[in-house]
């Protein structure tokens, strides 16, 4: 990872703890331990690179992060995590980062580095507010602190215009020895029927790094820049790609008629 320039010093603090998960230290760790534990871990030879997980409220896709989460190596000294994001609402060009050295959740702070001022010149600007709305890179974060104690993270907002050759580039250069993890919701308030069969066509398309997929009318993910990010990172590097799990919210919620899929999906080389 390159040299980068310096954050502020304040602290991003969370925001939708208490919604999308547990705002009490005790009851999210006890949550976590659950999702870790009710599923195996997939195991493979080859070295993971990135994880496209869930961001929704755990109560409905944390089990489908879980099993994304446990793909990763315990035994990681000092890691660094590159997270990806779409923005919900704000609209702007190229990827945004914050200008917080700290992120924080019910279990702690952790260290954020900010992305190279020079390499990341006219694809990565800095904007605070942008984060400060947005949930599904915070929502990652306590699966981190449940696996490492010690990490650091740079997380990146998309927004709704990028150039996918220079930002892939760019992150290839600056976050070689990092994990990446594209966070991503698949379909969402379709039936349930509709919405597994759209999912299928939606995993496929990552599995076979179909990036006009992502480019037409049939997509569905809302973070669907990060996958094309990702997808050109993939064609690149000749990363392999593998479904880990994939669900829906209709399991908790009950609810088949606005159904919103998920899906955690690992990368490895």
């Amino acid at each position: 990872m390159k040299k980068s320039m310096e954050f502020g010093t304040e602290i991003r603090k969370p925001a939708f703890s208490g919604s999308f998960y547990p705002s009490n230290k005790d009851e999210l760790i006890s949550l976590l331990k659950k999702y870790f534990s009710d599923k195996k871990r997939v195991n493979f030879e080859e070295k993971i690179k990135a994880i496209i997980v869930p961001h929704a409220g755990y109560i409905y896709s944390g089990q489908t992060a879980a099993c994304g989460y446990k793909q990763l190596p315990v035994n990681l000294q000092n890691p660094h995590f590159v997270l990806v994001g779409p923005s919900h609402h704000f609209t702007f060009t190229g990827l945004t980062a914050s200008n917080c050295n700290l992120w924080q959740t019910p279990l702690g702070k952790i260290k954020q580095i900010a992305p190279d001022n020079k390499e990341g010149a006219g694809l990565v600007s800095i904007n605070d507010e942008i984060h400060a709305y947005e949930h599904s890179l915070e929502v990652q974060l306590p699966f981190l602190q449940y696996l490492y104690q010690d990490f650091s993270i740079s997380c990146l907002l998309t927004g709704n215009e990028i150039d996918f050759e220079k930002t892939a580039n760019y992150l290839l250069r600056c976050y070689s020895s990092s994990i990446f993890i594209f966070s991503s919701d698949l379909s969402h308030y379709l039936p349930l029927e509709v919405s597994e069969a759209k999912d299928k066509k939606t995993i496929d398309a990552i599995l076979n790094l179909n990036d006009e997929y992502f480019l037409s009318e049939e997509n569905t993910a809302c973070g669907m820049m990060g996958i094309l990010i990702l997808i050109t990172i993939a064609k690149k590097e000749k990363w392999k790609r593998r479904l880990i799990y994939n669900d829906t919210s209709a399991k908790t919620s009950g609810d088949k008629n606005a159904v919103v899929g998920y899906a955690a999906i690992g990368f490895y080389k």
